[in-house]
């Protein structure tokens, strides 16, 4: 049995970006209907590329090392706050015995 795969364009986010559409077929004959990657024949879901961890243990590892925000992990994120928070009392300390003045840091109070 012959599939025929239709090479046309498909628009994506609203009709702004104009693509490829994918070429993979599935089990039931109908072609996919996302947008092929750039210079690609496939859309990602079809790609051969990772997808992340599979296996619990790799959860697990990918879990403990997760970055939160760019390339800040949480271990790094939790001293920060800690050490704002240090800073965050001695300069309300500072205020109130009177050696600085001026407006305080915005921010959440330490508790």
């Amino acid at each position: 049995m012959y599939k025929t795969v239709l090479i046309e364009q498909t628009t994506t986010l609203g009709g702004r970006i104009t693509c490829r559409r994918c070429q993979a077929i599935s089990s039931n004959g109908i072609q996919c209907r996302r947008g092929a990657m750039k210079n690609q024949a496939v859309c990602h879901g079809h790609s051969e590329l990772p997808k992340g961890p599979r296996t619990p243990e790799g959860r697990k590892r990918c879990a403990a090392a997760k970055t939160i925000h760019g390339f800040e992990t949480r271990q790094a994120r939790t001293e920060r706050a800690l050490g704002m928070r240090r800073l965050r009392e001695l300069e309300d300390l500072g205020h109130l015995l009177g050696i600085m003045t001026g407006p305080k840091t915005p921010g959440a109070k330490p508790q």
